[in-house]
């Protein structure tokens, strides 16, 4: 559930939709969870509605299922980066902000 405030914006929402269309049948897993922020430049930025990744059931399980070690960050990066690269080939656009993508590339493992 999220907290008032921090709920997706329209474009985050489009974003998700587009995403899940790609991929028949997936659950979005949230990498970082939705409401997290990383600091860039001293400016709080929100990746967590960004940072999302279509996957099937059983697989949305086993990621959970795994260690939140550097392993399951790593995974979840490649995998984010394969399915920016599908949206961008389908949708002719990349419709997650640079900055964004500039946090996810650097966030910590």
């Amino acid at each position: 559930m999220q907290s008032r405030g921090n709920a997706p914006s329209a474009e985050q929402k489009r974003f998700r939709e587009n995403l899940r269309d790609l991929y028949p049948g997936s659950v979005i897993h949230h990498a970082v969870g939705g409401t997290a922020k990383v600091k860039i430049n001293l400016v709080s930025t929100n990746i967590g509605e960004w940072w999302i990744l279509a996957v099937a059931e059983e697989e949305h399980k086993k990621i959970h299922a795994s260690s939140v070690g550097q392993a399951r960050k790593l995974y979840e990066k490649e995998l984010f980066e394969y399915q920016m690269k599908h949206y961008f080939r389908v949708y002719f656009r990349m419709p997650v902000p640079d900055e964004v993508l500039e946090a996810i590339e650097d966030y910590h493992l």
